[in-house]
């Protein structure tokens, strides 16, 4: 069935309960949902440590966002919403690091183009979310961040629909195959930030139908590893193979840095 793509709408949509709407509103005034830069106007010109630490600052929600939730437990207890918060917690001892990589390093370099700043805003929207992908899939979320990139730009591109392809990592249509993909995750269509109302759903769909075809490669070739399987799957089957290697190159180019 055709779905036409809405643009997220966080405060007052009937996505949004009145609980959430108030802590979503506290965390917009730190991170807002449709801010796509970083404003880096205070900052050096050239990049210090001192920026960089400054630059990481903020987290996926904002720490209004977790005070608020931790009030709210005494009131009105959301089990999802405590999922969320206590993934958020257990990435943030890597965050700062990762995003400090992000900072200094052009992850996207001869492939496409992405200012610090954009790099930083996406990875604060949907670093959390790669993660997920990675742990459930076992598709590394480095991967996913340059396919997203290459698909729609990181869901900037609200025109990337073509032929059979859908969503933010453009799945074929005819390869959508598993009703929830996100199921045990849900709580990550909470986020906030998400350019569109789908982004979580669509991404964890990207990372089964390169798992399933992974795991159709190594039942064929037994001596294959699951990473060299994941990135066939990446250079011959997801997308033409010219761009499929070109996503392969790039992530084997940076993957080292984030060892």
């Amino acid at each position: 069935m055709e779905r036409g793509r809405k643009l997220k709408k966080i405060i007052g949509s009937n996505f949004t309960s009145p609980f959430m709407a108030g802590i979503l509103m506290t965390a917009s005034l730190v991170n807002p949902a449709e801010t796509h830069t970083v404003d880096l106007a205070d900052q050096p010109t050239t990049i210090s440590e001192a920026a960089n630490l400054r630059l990481i600052q903020s987290n996926y929600l904002s720490l209004h966002f977790v005070e608020t939730v931790k009030a709210a437990e005494k009131t009105q207890k959301d089990p999802e919403l405590l999922k969320l918060e206590t993934y958020l917690s257990s990435l943030r001892v890597d965050e700062d690091r990762l995003k400090l990589i992000v900072a200094k390093n052009d992850i996207f370099s001869d492939f496409k183009y992405f200012s610090e700043a954009e790099r930083i805003d996406d990875f604060n929207r949907y670093y959390p979310i790669y993660k997920a992908v990675e742990e459930k899939f076992n598709v590394p979320w480095l991967l996913l961040w340059i396919m997203h990139a290459a698909e729609t730009t990181v869901s900037r591109d609200k025109n990337s629909e073509q032929g059979d392809s859908y969503g933010a990592m453009q799945v074929n249509r005819g390869n959508r195959g598993l009703e929830n993909p996100a199921a045990g995750r849900e709580f990550l269509s909470l986020l906030p930030n998400q350019r569109y109302i789908d982004d979580c759903e669509e991404i964890f769909r990207g990372g089964f139908y390169i798992r399933k075809i992974a795991d159709n490669i190594k039942r064929s070739q037994l001596n294959i590893t699951d990473e060299e399987a994941v990135l066939n799957v990446v250079r011959y089957d997801y997308s033409a193979v010219q761009h499929g290697k070109a996503r392969v190159n790039q992530y084997l180019r940076m993957k080292t840095l984030f060892d």
